[in-house]
């Protein structure tokens, strides 16, 4: 049996293998193991996952990242946690912009707190790649800030449709929605059909006072619709 060293694969084959981890693991792993992989990790869409990190690996990468500013640029995922993490949004935020990640195409902010949210979203428009966006953690009216950004998948806590500017936008762009601590019934669902209508996947904790024999109805009124899920 041939035995190659991992040294001696070809970039072909640690692309991929490379894509699969952590971005904090990966530098951790291989950079300044030798000049090719420090070249290699920093030349490859990155994945920041942070969630539940241990405090000490979370500053210490954030340092990596502010001097290797290149990071930033190949970073296409993020995902921050104040859960088990106290403060830890604040903390990036506190160092680095997010109209920085250029090329972020998705953003996952959990346990987020209303100090940040206005923040984050005024944010988003200028994020050009972004697609995804997901939050926990506050309340608070989105809709008119996320209808001016190009996401496709969103998940947040509430979708307030009694807003007096909701009438005057839409979520047009959003193909993917899940809304994790909101009641709906079939008016709001008619309603949510009307503002998104490019809506091909609905994820919702409650949906209240619903006759199923209306759910043909709000099937033919969201053409694109292919699955709804509820409890």
């Amino acid at each position: 049996m041939v035995k190659i060293k991992f040294e001696f694969l070809p970039n072909e084959i640690l692309f991929p293998c490379f894509q699969y981890l952590n971005a904090p693991d990966l530098f951790h792993s291989f950079d300044q193991l030798n000049s090719r992989f420090s070249t290699l990790i920093r030349n490859i869409p990155l994945y920041l996952n942070f969630f539940q990190m241990k405090k000490s690996l979370f500053h210490h990468f954030c340092q990596i990242i502010l001097v290797n500013s290149e990071i930033k640029q190949k970073s296409i995922y993020l995902q921050l946690s104040n859960d088990g993490t106290h403060g830890q949004i604040e903390h990036f935020l506190s160092l680095f912009s997010l109209n920085t990640f250029l090329n972020l195409r998705s953003l996952s902010l959990i346990d987020l707190n209303e100090n940040n949210i206005k923040q984050v979203l005024s944010i988003l428009p200028f994020l050009s790649s972004l697609y995804s966006f997901s939050f926990t953690g506050t309340n608070i009216q989105t809709l008119d800030i996320i209808s001016k950004s190009k996401l496709r998948i969103l998940t947040v806590r509430y979708l307030e449709f009694e807003s007096t500017s909701i009438n005057q936008t839409t979520i047009i762009g959003i193909t993917s929605l899940t809304i994790t601590d909101s009641q709906l019934d079939n008016f709001k669902l008619f309603k949510l059909f009307e503002y998104a209508p490019m809506l091909k996947y609905l994820n919702i904790q409650t949906l209240a006072n619903s006759e199923m024999n209306k759910y043909n109805e709000l099937k033919i009124n969201a053409k694109l619709f292919k699955r709804i899920n509820y409890k």
